[in-house]
């Protein structure tokens, strides 16, 4: 027995002969606990015969396995570790390899410290004794541990001695790319997507599609991976196009292996999402549309909040405001039966953008953006300036208005279907004696704003009025030039050039989000006020 099994109630009706042993010194007793004399330790594994030791570790294997079982479906999972670690020595000496990598797997799901340990203890071991199979698992899954806690360097080499132990188990060529393929991953992790691409390609040219040698996977799989790793690596350098052919070839393979709907629901996000990077919205609707069905049979919730995420900015660009919104409610009340409050945040920001579109300055656009930030405020979330920057924008294309209410904005938000605001803000701890208060940093911030934008506003005001002093033409180009390099502008820039050429109908703001509204509104407004007094 190990060391920390050493327990009497391991050693059922054995109380008379541990008292013979305790008088002879060969054990001393400690409540629960039995510990040998270490030549008594030495003599008795030289005496026990191969079949008792192995029955001692059937039954231990088999105890500690039971144990975790039990553990696990309570979700104790300091004691679901505590027995992976127990049963792992057990099944190493019986040889039961798979057993042994899903208990160490196990550990490393639950707790990163103490499964790198028992990993490594096995990768040590499997080493010295030439098991290169075991230790090509047991440095892939220490390899995967560090790369999750970002330690890309330590994890790399590690990735690299699971190649090599792989290569020296004698297994074939599609272990050894699957194998590669997890190196080429951290190496993508640290910025090298160029090169990983080449070799993707590499790869793919001489993966062969039968293999006469010992695998422990399949070609598909293999061929998956590499491909799954080109997918990323070009959509990391921003080639969009053939990050979706991998994908394509990617969602073709699964459905010639009659891959799980499950996965393929996956498969199709994922297709859904580099179509619609490519600018091909009409084609991402397809696959998408699919998936939500998919999802929302089979209850899918956060792939579902996903895909309806996708198919409402594609609804928002296509100009189809009410639908994004429906889609955006619905993405809403899921983030609510998920109580996710992160999720919850982001999802009121979305929904108060989208109704923002045909609803501009309403009360019930403000209270999803306040929702937005009280969350967010009771979570210490991240996003805790953006969404105080995005109320600035509201205050300063709307203003604020003089009393709020958080009880008010509180049952304005819970208008929408599946919203239980006060419900979740009373279950969160309040950080700020008054939560309302960032609406004076939002009015200071919209003063800001104003002031940033006043040289830019000022050139189109009198341009727009026909006045020709000095400094206007070069204001005009300083910020059309900025805007013109900037990434969503677009709307913004066509609205001014519009102004510029005459137009002062409200149509201008048609569509507009909060920051641009608000310029194109204080120009017109600006330009209204110049030609009423004639100046």
């Amino acid at each position: 027995m190990e060391e920390s099994d050493r327990l009497t109630h391991f050693l059922r009706d054995a109380d008379d002969g541990l008292a013979v042993l305790s008088e002879h010194g060969l054990i001393t007793l400690a409540g629960r606990r039995v510990h040998l004399d270490p030549g008594a330790v030495v003599a008795g594994r030289a005496m026990v015969s191969p079949e008792l030791a192995r029955s001692v570790d059937e039954e231990l294997a088999a105890h500690w396995t039971a144990s975790l079982d039990v553990a696990r479906d309570k979700g104790q999972a300091d004691l679901i570790v505590t027995a992976a670690i127990g049963a792992a020595p057990y099944l190493h000496r019986l040889g039961r390899w798979d057993d042994l990598a899903r208990m160490c797997g196990t550990a490393l799901a639950h707790d990163r410290e103490r499964g790198l340990a028992l990993s490594r203890e096995v990768l040590a071991e499997a080493v010295a004794t030439e098991n290169f199979l075991v230790a090509s698992w047991a440095a892939r899954d220490v390899s995967e541990a560090l790369r999750a806690d970002g330690r890309l360097d330590d994890a790399r080499e590690l990735a690299r001695q699971a190649s090599e132990h792989t290569e020296r188990a004698g297994l074939g060529p599609w272990s050894r790319a699957a194998a590669r393929v997890r190196e080429l991953r951290i190496r993508s992790d640290q910025g090298d997507d160029r090169a990983v691409l080449d070799e993707v390609r590499q790869l793919l040219a001489a993966l062969p599609e039968t293999s006469g040698e010992e695998e422990n996977t399949t070609y598909t799989h293999a061929r998956g991976m590499v491909l799954e790793l080109g997918m990323n690596a070009a959509a990391g350098i921003g080639d969009q196009t053939t990050s979706l052919d991998f994908t394509e070839q990617i969602l073709a393979g699964m459905l010639a292996a009659n891959a799980p709907e499950a996965d393929l629901a996956r498969a199709r996000y994922v297709l859904g999402g580099r179509l619609v990077a490519l600018g091909r919205d009409d084609e991402a609707r397809e696959p998408l549309e699919w998936c939500r069905a998919f999802c929302a049979e089979h209850g899918d919730i956060g792939l579902l909040v996903q895909v309806i995420a996708v198919l409402m900015e594609i609804e928002d660009r296509a100009g189809n405001h009410a639908r994004a919104i429906e889609l955006t409610a619905d993405a809403l009340r899921l983030a609510y039966l998920m109580g996710d409050p992160h999720l919850i945040s982001v999802r009121h920001h979305d929904f108060a953008v989208l109704l923002g579109r045909v609803e501009t300055a309403s009360p019930k656009v403000l209270a999803h953006y306040l929702a937005s930030i009280f969350v967010a405020i009771r979570t210490d979330a991240p996003n805790v300036a953006t969404e105080i920057e995005m109320l600035a924008w509201y205050a300063f294309a709307h203003g604020l208005p003089p009393r709020m209410e958080l009880s008010e904005y509180i049952a304005l938000a819970e208008q929408t279907e599946g919203v239980r605001l006060g419900e979740l803000l009373s279950a969160l701890p309040q950080r700020l004696p008054d939560e309302l208060q960032v609406a004076d940093r939002a009015m200071t911030r919209a003063g800001q704003i104003m002031q940033d934008w006043s040289p830019f506003l000022t050139a189109v005001v009198l341009r727009a009025v026909g006045d020709d002093r000095p400094g206007v033409d070069e204001n005009l180009e300083i910020g059309f030039t900025g805007l013109e390099q900037s990434a969503g502008t677009g709307p913004l820039v066509t609205a001014l050039r519009r102004v510029l050429a005459g137009e002062r109908g409200p149509e201008l703001l048609d569509g507009l989000g909060l920051l641009p509204y608000g310029l194109v509104s204080k120009a017109l407004d600006a330009i209204s006020e110049q030609e009423r007094a004639g100046s």
